[in-house]
């Protein structure tokens, strides 16, 4: 029998023995196989390099080793976004806005994003009108966009020439207006009586091929017809900030003279003024103690006056001035809230308000979270500083 060879430790772990990718030596257990090729590491700046930017404009990395750059170019190069062109529509669908003082207001968002959606639903374009005002409107649903420069003033004959004009050239399927008093529902009647074109005011639902509208305390139904006014329902929607074309439009008008002079606006005390017509509104709460503070600063605001359940159940305000859900829906463009906690009906009752400003001494109030605007202070304190403030801006 011949004799065992000696093992040699030392020759078996150098054999055995690897240089690991940070350069540490490493034992391979078991049998000793051919060295496999080191992986590499991977490198970060290399992977940043390749990073695109994500729908929130923050820098995502690609997982794919740069196939999304390869497939989705618009997201590689920022600033490339191209918009959406709608050439050759089914139809179109006209859009005037009211657009106040030359602003946008939430109607005419809410009427943009109906006239989008019909649009869609129809294979058509939306065609927005602005008699007064060039705002952007590409990120609002707009195909196409007419913009003209009259006198921000009332001249409801000044309006109907223009949307002759526009209609004997364009010929729009349906024009939408928003129900607004003075504004687009006026300029709506008019046109539907001077045309003959039949007309449906106050629709609160709006499919392509029925709508509802209320008229004398009931529900019309019937076919969508060439004008129609859309209800504040249909205007709580905001149209999707998806970048259209917007394309400029031009259109040769003169518009004829009016038998309408606008005197401009007439001072009115507004403070007892209806709260769903309300654009600015000063309301109380249990938190208001110096009732002639704040009554002295609704005045100087010339806001109307509003309040919570528990300040008109107490008789510290008559009923009709109530916000709330067993109260008034009020949609103003501000809403001022002082010592308001913020009860669940209350706060359903100021949804709509485009801003509000709470003022309340308890940080977590659910007011306080609500609002756009918060002072953690007591209202007492704030009112007169409120007015003071004013006061000083009034005389210089």
């Amino acid at each position: 029998m011949s004799a065992r060879p000696r093992r040699d430790p030392h020759a078996e772990r150098a054999r055995a023995t690897r240089v690991g990718p940070a350069g540490r030596a490493r034992r391979i257990l078991g049998d000793v196989a051919p060295a496999a090729p080191v992986r590499p590491r991977r490198d970060p700046h290399a992977l940043r390099t390749a990073a695109v930017p994500g729908p929130a404009g923050r820098m995502r990395l690609d997982p794919h080793g740069g196939e999304l750059l390869a497939h989705m170019p618009s997201l590689a190069a920022p600033g490339a976004e191209q918009p959406i062109v709608v050439e050759r529509p089914a139809c179109l669908i006209l859009a005037v806005l009211d657009l106040p003082g030359g602003r946008l207001e939430g109607s005419d968002l809410g009427l943009l994003a109906a006239a989008r959606d019909l649009a869609d639903r129809l294979e058509g374009a939306v065609l927005a009108l602005t008699l007064h005002g060039r705002p952007d409107l590409g990120r609002l649903g707009v195909d196409r966009h007419i913009a003209l420069d009259l006198p921000d003033r009332w001249d409801p004959a000044a309006a109907l020439s223009v949307l002759g004009t526009v209609l004997a050239d364009h010929a729009p399927a349906h024009i939408l207006f928003a129900e607004t008093p003075l504004l687009g529902a006026d300029v709506a009647r008019r046109l539907a009586a001077a045309t003959g074109l039949p007309a449906a005011f106050a629709v609160h639902r709006l499919e392509p091929d029925e709508i509802r509208a209320r008229g004398a305390g009931l529900d019309l139904v019937g076919p969508p017809p060439p004008i129609m006014t859309l209800h504040e329902v249909l205007l709580a929607d905001r149209p999707e900030p998806v970048l259209r074309e917007a394309r400029p439009v031009a259109v040769a008008v003169r518009p004829d003279a009016g038998l309408i002079e606008d005197l401009g606006e007439v001072p009115v005390d507004l403070t007892g003024a209806p709260l769903a017509e309300a654009d600015l509104i000063v309301s109380a709460g249990d938190g208001v103690t110096d009732w002639p503070a704040f009554h002295a600063l609704a005045a100087r605001l010339n806001a109307t006056v509003g309040g919570s359940r528990q300040v008109c159940d107490r008789g510290l305000l008559p009923r009709d001035r109530q916000v709330g859900a067993s109260g008034t829906l009020v949609a103003p463009r501000a809403y001022l809230a002082f010592g308001i906690s913020g009860a669940p009906q209350h706060l359903q009752g100021i949804e709509r308000c485009q801003r509000v400003v709470a003022v309340n001494t308890d940080l977590h109030a659910k007011m306080i979270e609500r609002a756009d605007l918060a002072i953690v202070a007591d209202a007492q304190a704030v009112m007169p500083a409120l007015q003071t403030l004013l006061e000083q801006r009034r005389h210089g």
